[in-house]
């Protein structure tokens, strides 16, 4: 049995809408690490030291 067009063009709009949802979690994702980047170069040496020793392994390379 046939794929009929109407389906066909359903599953592509479907299709995109999902990627266009991928792409924008994408960005915010970009964005969130961005910030998170940004407030942990800023901080003082005795705040980071302050962090629970699991968060600052984490977070170490971002101090750079």
């Amino acid at each position: 049995m046939a794929i009929s067009r109407p389906r066909r063009r359903e599953k592509k709009l479907r299709r995109e809408g999902t990627e266009k949802k991928r792409e924008q979690k994408k960005d915010w994702t970009k964005k969130k690490i961005k910030e998170i980047t940004e407030v942990v170069q800023t901080m003082a040496d005795e705040e980071f030291d302050a962090l629970p020793e699991s968060l600052r392994e984490t977070l170490k390379y971002l101090r750079k």
